[in-house]
């Protein structure tokens, strides 16, 4: 049987490939990949998604928290502490609680 989480990630996968030049997909797959608990990976996705077109999110806040999160739950805080900053300075609407769940994490 196939579990959820890959079910949910070649969803993800498909999406992204159908609208390979656009962010937001990306985005999605790096966050499915992140609740999946494939967190390399989700680096690697939100890594490859900065710079594509989006309708939100201009400045990648998102990215950062998720490549943050993964980067902290592979035990590389230290690698994470500048996305956090740059989290908390943003001017992006849910910065605060972002970054409040990112310190629950640490």
């Amino acid at each position: 049987p196939v579990s959820f989480g890959s079910q949910a990630i070649a969803i993800a996968e498909r999406s992204a490939a159908l609208l390979p030049g656009y962010r937001d997909p990306q985005e999605q797959l790096a966050l499915t990949l992140l609740v999946a608990g494939e967190y390399q990976r989700a680096i690697e996705v939100a890594d490859m998604a900065r710079g594509l077109a989006t309708r939100t999110d201009l400045d990648g806040v998102y990215l950062n928290y998720i490549t943050a999160k993964a980067l902290l739950r592979l035990g590389r805080a230290d690698e994470a502490g500048a996305l956090i900053n740059a989290i908390a300075a943003s001017e992006y609407a849910d910065a605060a609680v972002l970054v409040q769940d990112l310190r629950q994490v640490e």
